[in-house]
């Protein structure tokens, strides 16, 4: 049986990677985070904050952590690029640091499909230039923070339609947001996200929302202008977990309860350190210059688990050093620094799958599993932009990837045997190489690639 999946590595790719920590966080004092403007107080609100500002490839193999890259002065003085060695800090098996890193990731996962359902989808792909500052979630509202260009927006809602069947068009003005609705029908029902759109979308020169529903978007637009109270001014302690573990480039949390939605079967919230039942806030920052990061976390109203509250204690942090565990008022606050990390620098130009093997240089294992001829590029009349990769034959391989070098995003399938599948590939319209790869017996290697825009004939 096949099984399709969004690849965690491809979509953290073409979103964007995390920079150092520091923007849109705590400034000083009894300030709370910039965020924190965006939490409503009626709403469950899992949410997460991540600085956009540093972007870059992940690795092409490997665990599926967020990839995060910060910046390292180089010789020049110019900051160069660099990779968290994510294998190594998938080993600890701490969930002081996996918690923040794999919830924030699947919280993040939601808010980057509102935003390319919208049409959006640039905002948050690291290749544009007009690619966000920080991208706020919050409770199923997606918020891109930064200086916006107002014609683009509104002309790429306008014309969203072709690849999702719907348009948006402008039905409010006020003083701060031009609101949209999709043209077919501006329904407020949860079930018409699952058609395809968001509900609601607010534009300004600095803030852009993407909603489930109009009143979700409201709730957070309130709050956000200062119209009502947010979460840490209205909730009890909710404003000190802020103040202890809030400050970082990659900050998730949530108020209990959160709902069934939250907790589906494959989401990292099942089985997490904290209660659902809980408030958690926890956060990661970065010191690439001292080889380090930092990770905290605080909670309250049923800290752990049930029955994992010693177990858990003993864990968070256990990897990390200067380790410090706190209780006070009924709350829980964990911090712990990893050192010695090896942020690797990233060559200027280079993509992930630069190095693997192709052509005649094909492993053995690969040439014996896939058939010749197996790959055919084609352009779809009906999705503009849009690259067919139809892979057919009689054979059997672990993975099968297509990424776009350029564009930064990649596709993937995994089998127990192919016989026909076609993926879709959205290539960088200025010119790109669509390259794919399969996986056999945990050998890698491109069988096809395919520069774009196409010639006749695919």
């Amino acid at each position: 049986m096949t099984d399709i999946t969004l690849d965690r590595r491809a979509f953290l790719g073409s979103l964007a990677a995390v920079a150092a920590a520091g923007a849109g966080c705590l400034s000083s004092g009894e300030e709370q985070p910039a965020y924190a403007e965006s939490l409503p107080p009626d709403l469950a609100v899992p949410f997460v904050s991540v600085d956009m500002t540093v972007t870059e490839e992940p690795e092409s193999s490997g665990p599926g952590l967020l990839p995060f890259l910060v910046p390292r002065p180089g010789n020049n003085g110019e900051p160069r690029r660099v990779r968290l060695p994510t294998d190594r800090l998938l080993d600890q098996e701490d969930p002081l640091l996996l918690f923040p890193l794999e919830v924030g990731r699947w919280f993040l996962f939601g808010g980057s499909v509102l935003f390319g359902l919208a049409g959006l989808g640039y905002l948050v792909d690291r290749e544009q230039t007009a690619v966000a500052d920080e991208v706020r979630v919050v409770d199923g509202v997606g918020i891109a923070v930064g200086s916006f260009d107002l014609e683009r927006a509104d002309a790429q809602l306008r014309e969203s339609g072709a690849a999702t069947g719907a348009s948006y068009e402008r039905v409010e003005e006020t003083d701060r947001f031009d609101h949209y609705e999709p043209v077919a029908t501006g329904t407020d029902e949860p079930g018409f996200v699952s058609d395809g759109k968001p509900a609601a979308v607010a534009v300004s020169n600095d803030r852009i929302l993407v909603a489930r529903s109009q009143t979700r978007l409201d709730s957070v637009i309130e709050t956000a202008t200062g119209d009502r109270d947010s979460l840490g001014d209205t909730l009890n302690g909710f404003e000190r977990l802020l103040d202890r573990a809030g400050d970082g480039a990659l900050v998730t949390g949530w108020h209990g309860p959160v709902e069934a939605s939250v907790t589906a079967d494959n989401s990292p919230v099942n089985g997490a350190v904290v209660s659902t039942e809980a408030d958690v806030v926890a956060s990661v920052s970065f010191d690439p210059e001292g080889e380090a990061l930092t990770a905290r976390l605080a909670t309250q109203n049923g800290p752990l688990s049930a029955g994992r509250q010693s177990e858990a204690v003993a864990r968070l942090g256990a990897a990390g050093q200067d380790r410090s565990v706190t209780t006070s008022n009924g709350q829980l606050t964990v911090s712990g620094t990893y050192r010695d990390i090896d942020y690797e620098q990233i060559r200027p130009g280079q993509h992930p799958t630069d190095d693997l093997p192709s052509g005649d240089d094909l492993p053995a294992v690969i040439e014996e599993a896939v058939p010749d001829d197996a790959v055919e590029f084609v352009e779809p009349p009906d999705q503009e932009g849009a690259v067919r990769v139809d892979v057919s034959g009689d054979f059997e391989v672990d993975e099968l990837r297509v990424v776009t070098v350029e564009a930064g995003r990649e596709s993937t399938a995994e089998f127990s045997s192919v016989r026909s599948i076609s993926l879709y590939s959205y290539p960088d319209p200025d010119g790109d190489e669509i390259r794919v790869i399969v996986t056999v017996d945990g050998v890698s290697g491109i069988i096809a690639t395919a520069e774009y825009p196409l010639t006749s004939g695919g």
